[in-house]
């Protein structure tokens, strides 16, 4: 059976919330995280890393949005959520900042 979709229906591409971090701020959360072996050696090498990785997914079509990341902010979040600051609590913050961006739009 075909649907009929209304003709104001508009299709919504999902995007996905990338964690971007300042030099600054990536030296900040990596000496503040359990997992700091998740990060690479240098900053350089990080963004090097990160900008290969948003280069490839883009090409394959995967929408991207660079989510400015603040330690301080971060490591509050995942304070009052009684959350580690991990790799998943990353994640979790840029998309939740990412969604709210999106709200206040």
């Amino acid at each position: 059976m075909k649907r009929n979709r209304s003709k104001g229906a508009r299709l919504e591409r999902t995007v996905l919330g990338v964690a971007w971090y300042s030099r600054a701020e990536w030296e900040r959360l990596r000496a503040a995280v359990p997992d700091p072996d998740r990060f690479e050696a240098t900053y350089e090498e990080w963004e090097s890393m990160a900008t290969a990785t948003l280069a490839q997914l883009e090409a394959a079509g995967v929408t991207l949005q660079r989510v400015p990341i603040e330690a301080e902010e971060f490591l509050a979040w995942c304070r009052a959520g009684e959350r580690a600051p991990d790799a998943s609590a990353r994640a979790h913050f840029s998309a939740e900042k990412l969604r709210q961006r999106h709200l206040d739009e």
